[in-house]
């Protein structure tokens, strides 16, 4: 019984002090918002109604940039191709397969001369086995770094693709929106000029 007479002396003391604090004045002064009239206030709800209505199709249509990232990771272009970046993504498929083609083309040449260098037993041709086993090795390697900085360019360039396709997404909506001049609404036609 004491506990519940004192949660309702604690909640009657802090309304006052929040009773005192709180201006309703200021609170539903229409002016801080720069409204003038009655007519501005609709004018600005409706407006907000729209914004809200705009972004409700934007979030419906909206491609996260998180899964664009995660497809370009398994396969390159993958993101930029489903933001709609079509030659994008295709350009980094093309090099990310020839880098990748190419690394093990020239990495299963250098084994097969490796492979020869191992079984060779003469000096000279143990000396020029390992030196043509070399270079497509190196190449290889160099064939595997440009495909790794190409595939991280790829992450990089999915998340700027999605953004730019959220962006003009954005700006197609609101231009869509501002060409409605006749609107269709529950309370009638309405014609907007």
């Amino acid at each position: 019984m004491k506990k519940v007479s004192l949660v309702i002396i604690l909640i009657v003391c802090l309304n006052i002090i929040l009773a005192n604090e709180f201006d309703i004045n200021e609170f539903t002064n229409p002016y801080k918002y720069n409204w003038e009239n009655y007519e501005q206030r609709i004018s600005h709800r409706i407006d907000r109604e729209e914004r809200q209505e705009l972004l409700q199709i934007y979030n419906m249509n909206k491609q996260s940039i998180t899964s664009n990232m995660i497809k370009s990771a398994f396969v390159p272009g993958w993101g930029q191709i489903s933001a709609h970046s079509y030659i994008r993504g295709q350009v980094i498929l093309g090099v990310e397969i020839v880098a990748l083609g190419g690394c093990l083309f020239l990495y299963t040449r250098a084994m097969d001369k490796y492979d020869k260098y191992k079984n060779a037993t003469q000096v000279d041709e143990i000396n020029s086995l390992y030196d043509e086993a070399l270079e497509p090795y190196t190449l290889s390697m160099a064939l595997l770094g440009l495909y790794g900085l190409v595939w991280g360019y790829n992450l990089y360039d999915s998340a700027q693709s999605t953004e730019g396709y959220n962006a003009q997404l954005w700006n197609k909506l609101l231009k869509d929106n501002a060409s409605r001049r006749i609107l269709l609404t529950p309370t009638g036609i309405e014609l907007r000029f």
